[in-house]
């Protein structure tokens, strides 16, 4: 009988939900819940990592866009960092609800969990075309299940080689569900948004706009933000700005270089307008999140 389980990365730090720009891929934590009473999972604000919720047993009530879902077996669900999460077990907020089984059995939610982060997760997941907030159906459930356990072994074993595996596992993951989230939606990569992204990636500095990005790919701007979110998740300009938010924040964890030079090399040579950006997407000032980096 399955039971409840978890992993981490770092035990003594006291935290794992933070991002991490010094490794390309790696998990914060892992696990398997098994939960056979109530709950509540929820954060108003998201986390700082990629989150990745495989449900196997049991259906649950997400909340997406405000708007209650259900999720059931077999289906996976990513939540990119900084977006909000909200789910309990199904008619858990429900007054009155009945939370036994229609056989009368006492309900038990299962669920497989992984939260990732790197300087190159937010491109894995765009390149595996895994959607931010959307339920994905997984045929290879066992497929699934196997890369999860053998990622929970990585974190027993922990060897020379255990980010690379886990790394590995964690792609493999996102592959699985990006070939099944392709046929979900019936259509092929499209070669230009592909190179779309490759060019946000090569000229994030610069003034890119949507139009411009548009034209290059030889689509209508309307088509084109359509296919970027399908492929992605979220509009050009959000993918832009997380990626740029993303390079300042490993500048200022690594580099003493001013504020105004930080701004100016991530495509914000208004450093009040980059400022106040980073405020409301981090919570802190850059000089504040910068402070919070120094030891004592």
């Amino acid at each position: 009988m399955p039971v409840d389980q978890s992993y981490y990365l770092d035990l003594g730090s006291g935290t794992d939900n933070v991002s991490r720009q010094d490794k390309a891929l790696i998990p914060n934590c892992t696990g398997l819940c098994v939960l056979p009473s109530p709950f509540i999972g929820r954060s108003a604000t998201g986390r700082e990592d990629f989150y990745l919720q495989y449900l196997v047993r049991g259906e649950m009530d997400v909340w997406i866009d405000e708007e209650k879902k259900t999720m059931y077996p077999g289906q996976v669900i990513l939540y990119y960092p900084h977006t909000a999460y909200h789910y309990t077990m199904r008619g858990a907020e429900d007054p009155g609800r009945d939370l036994l089984s229609p056989a009368g059995q006492k309900q038990e939610v299962q669920y497989y969990w992984v939260h990732f982060t790197g300087a190159e997760a937010a491109s894995i997941v765009a390149r595996c075309g895994v959607p931010n907030q959307t339920f994905i159906s997984v045929s290879d459930s066992l497929g699934l299940q196997v890369e999860y356990e053998a990622l929970f072994q990585d974190f027993i074993r922990r060897d020379a080689l255990f980010e690379m595996s886990a790394a590995a596992r964690i792609t493999s993951l996102l592959v699985t569900i990006g070939r099944q989230a392709r046929g979900n939606m019936q259509a092929e990569d499209d070669p230009r948004i592909q190179d779309a992204l490759l060019a946000i990636h090569q000229r994030f500095r610069e003034d890119l706009s949507v139009d411009d990005l548009a034209r290059q790919s030889h689509l209508s701007t309307s088509r084109f933000r359509t296919l970027f979110r399908q492929r992605t998740g979220v509009s050009p300009k959000e993918y832009l700005t997380s990626l740029r938010l993303s390079r300042a924040r490993m500048l200022l964890e690594q580099t003493d270089e001013p504020l105004s030079q930080i701004a100016e090399a991530v495509g914000y040579p208004d450093q009040l307008y980059f400022s106040r950006l980073f405020r409301s997407r981090i919570g802190l000032s850059p000089s504040e999140y910068r402070r919070t980096l120094s030891p004592g």
